[in-house]
């Protein structure tokens, strides 16, 4: 099963629930992992981070942490 990355960002209203979501996954029987923007030096998003100026900076980020979980992605 692949996991399931949660994306929280420091000025989102949904910030707080990141860690509760990926606990009811895994409860779930889910592989799932939250990632914090936050603990990789990307400050001030919302929850639109798709629509933010830094939007590049957001995905390489993502894409990093599923290509180290997630043998033989690029």
């Amino acid at each position: 099963m692949a996991p399931t990355v949660v994306v929280t960002s420091e000025a989102s209203v949904f910030t707080e629930s990141g860690p509760q979501l990926v606990a009811f996954l895994r409860q779930a029987g889910c592989r799932a992992e939250h990632l914090a923007l936050v603990d990789h030096g990307i400050h001030g998003n919302s929850h639109g981070i798709m629509f933010e100026r830094n939007h590049e900076q957001v995905l390489d980020t993502v894409l990093a942490v599923v290509a180290e979980r997630l043998p033989g992605a690029r």
